[in-house]
């Protein structure tokens, strides 16, 4: 149980660190500051890391882990809004793709190099020090970029909120799937009786495709429109879902949940998280920091919703209502308009307040006379 409330702090301060961190590096005295402080987080995200180890009481595991939520609240959301300022906003889709895709090399590799340094030692510690050390080997090459100035003509605003609250949304599926995914192992062990090292292979695979296949989800984006994407990624890992209901072992769970599942996951994921950056320019930050705050949200409602779910319906239950969620993300999809789109729609407001131009001088005229 006390496991569980580490898992609720950090998820509380990770949900206010993205908000907190979107306000505040939009201020128009921050902003110039951005890259700057992106770089003092990834340092703190580091140390803490380092520090974790060294917590001698559950208290003081709480208070870190609190700090460690909060700080990597705002790294994890700000990412899109940093990437714009070294990069600009029309490589976003791209550049985005392959970060995450060598994130999702990370976490398939990170658990396993975890295991084999506690082998050597009998502990953690140093998958706490190694992991620190490459946020400051992150930050030192950070410091070297240099910083992109440019000026978007973007909505800024308008349809771009219903863009966040699609991405919200988003957020708060797939995040929250995530969360649970420590849930979803234990059912897993449970049906299937393999061992536990065989087992959370099925939780891994999926989280690191859903990352990995990034670049192959910024060519389609590119290709079609996030939209398009979203709504398939949605269909994709609603029909996993059941697959998996019915999956008659594990290796057949690994197929469904985790390669097939992970692709919809990526699908429905990267682009709500690049369509926020490109459709803002002055309230980048506090836009993204809206939408990444699904996750803190699914944190905390996620976890309780499979846990029933799996409780009163049973395994084949659980997974019909987890689809039943993952069926929401196509409304999610919808939301997603085209910058494209979004811009001729913009462009004839314009023309149409311009034809009324004739019409409101007429009626003053008539007013005057």
């Amino acid at each position: 149980m006390e496991s569980a409330y580490l898992v609720i702090i950090t998820g509380a301060f990770d949900g206010v660190g993205r908000v907190f961190s979107g306000v505040v590096l939009d201020l128009k005295k921050v902003k110039r500051f951005r890259v700057y402080i992106y770089n003092i987080i990834m340092f703190l995200v580091g140390g803490v890391s380092c520090v974790i180890p060294m917590t001698g009481t559950y208290t003081q595991l709480c208070v870190v882990c609190g700090l460690y939520g909060l700080l990597i609240g705002v790294f994890i959301s700000q990412k899109s809004v940093i990437i714009v300022d070294l990069l600009g906003a029309e490589k976003l889709i791209n550049s985005f793709g392959l970060l995450i895709c060598f994130q999702g090399v990370g976490m398939l590799i990170g658990p396993p190099f975890s295991g084999f340094l506690k082998d050597i030692n009998g502990q953690y510690e140093n998958a706490f020090y190694v992991g620190g050390s490459s946020m400051f080997l992150g930050a030192l090459i950070l410091l070297t970029s240099d910083i992109t100035r440019e000026e978007v003509v973007v909505p800024d605003g308008g349809w771009g909120w219903f863009i966040v609250f699609g991405s919200f949304l988003c957020h708060f599926i797939i995040g929250g799937m995530d969360r649970s995914a420590g849930l979803l192992y234990l059912y897993f062990l449970e049906r299937f009786r393999q061992s536990a090292a065989t087992t959370a292979w099925a939780t891994t695979i999926a989280s690191a495709i859903r990352l990995m296949l990034g670049p192959l989800c910024s060519f389609l984006c590119n290709k079609f429109s996030c939209r398009h994407v979203v709504i398939v990624g949605s269909l994709i890992l609603t029909v996993t879902f059941i697959m998996t209901a019915y999956a008659p072992n594990l290796w057949t769970v690994f197929v469904t949940f985790g390669f097939i599942g992970g692709f919809g996951r990526s699908l429905a994921y990267a682009p709500a998280v690049m369509i926020v950056g490109i459709y803002f320019n002055k309230k980048r930050g506090i836009a993204v920091g809206l939408a990444t705050s699904g996750v803190g949200f699914g944190s905390f409602a996620a976890p309780v919703i499979v846990e029933m779910a799996f409780h009163f319906y049973g395994y084949s239950g659980g997974f019909y209502i987890l689809a039943g969620f993952a069926i929401n993300l196509c409304i999610a999809g919808m939301l997603l308009r085209p910058l494209q789109k979004q811009r001729l729609l913009m462009a004839f407001d314009k023309r149409q307040e311009f034809k009324k131009i004739p019409i409101t001088l007429i009626l003053t005229v008539c007013k005057w006379n």
